[in-house]
């Protein structure tokens, strides 16, 4: 019905301008020389501000992120990158990603930021960690940190533990994570398939998932998709051992880290995960610290600047 549209247009216009109002007041409290969105608002507005001063990271697959927001917030998106927006996205991949679907030479890699030394500071205690599980001090932890969504494979990750469990009884597989009632329901569904219920420990969404991440002996990641996996980074900043899919981004993958194709059998994962595999690059974390970062970004806010 009209009146019905009618208010919908007319919630939306109000929507639109409290945003449009928002932003002015923030530039005339903050006069930023740089503006910088990391999460994409369907109702952002850059009002006055130059747009060639604005900066816009992808925290995600390109494709995939466009396809979370409305016809309309890509539209604005791209007419903003028209107009000279700067991107940024967390690897080189992703950066001719950023160019060829949005026609723009203005991409640049700035991977994310991790306090390697706030990480570092916070560890758990293995022998606290077994009494609390009814361990015993033999057991082999197989970590995996993931939201329980279809991209991270936890199929795969199921069916690598219980080739694992075979050859090692002591093994247990530890999950921190979480997701919605059908997406809990197709995690217990795998731990039934593959016969792990007895050997599988659920610590649910936890906080202090980095400081946990300490006591595993394995760290494993089967996702399907990365574009950056800051987990993979902070396992691996702990100095635990670490086996990944290979569609993580290659910086990623460093100097106590075995990438291998999803195509492989379990039981090469499972070999891999017990007894570690061929580690073909030095690369350290430390390239992702947040101070390094910060200078990158800098560098890039300057470059706009001196203009």
């Amino acid at each position: 019905p009209r009146s019905f549209l009618g208010r919908c247009w007319n919630a939306a216009m109000r929507r639109t301008i409290g945003c449009k109002g928002k932003w002015r007041r923030i530039y005339k409290q903050e006069n930023p020389d740089i503006v910088h969105i990391h999460t994409f608002c369907d109702d952002f507005e850059a009002c006055t501000f130059p747009t060639e001063k604005i900066f816009f990271t992808f925290h995600a697959e390109v494709r995939r992120s466009l396809s979370l927001s409305t016809k309309r917030g890509v539209k604005k998106l791209r007419r903003l990158v028209r107009n000279g927006m700067k991107m940024i996205a967390l690897s080189p991949k992703a950066v001719v990603d950023v160019k060829e679907i949005l026609e723009t030479d203005h991409a640049i890699c700035i991977p994310n930021a991790v306090d390697l030394e706030e990480i570092r500071k916070h560890r758990y205690d293995r022998e606290t960690f077994l009494k609390e599980h009814g361990l015993s001090d033999d057991a082999f932890l197989v970590g995996h940190v993931g939201r329980f969504h279809s991209v991270k494979n936890h199929e795969k990750l199921f069916a690598v533990f219980q080739e694992v469990h075979k050859m090692r009884p002591s093994a247990r597989l530890v999950l921190i994570g979480t997701g919605n009632q059908q997406e809990k329901a197709r995690i217990a569904g795998f731990m039934a398939q593959y016969g792990v219920q007895d050997a599988t420990i659920m610590l649910g969404l936890r906080s202090d998932a980095a400081a946990i991440m300490s006591i595993f002996d394995v760290f494993v990641l089967t996702s399907t998709s990365e574009s950056f996996s800051l987990v993979l980074v902070e396992a691996q900043a702990q100095g635990v051992r670490c086996v990944t899919s290979n569609v993580v981004p290659p910086e990623v993958v460093c100097e106590n880290c075995v990438a291998l194709d999803l195509t492989e059998s379990n039981r090469v994962w499972a070999n891999c995960v017990l007894h570690g595999g061929q580690v073909t690059n030095h690369r350290t974390v430390e390239q992702f610290d947040v101070s390094n970062i910060i200078t990158q970004l800098i560098k890039s806010y300057r470059a706009v600047l001196c203009k």
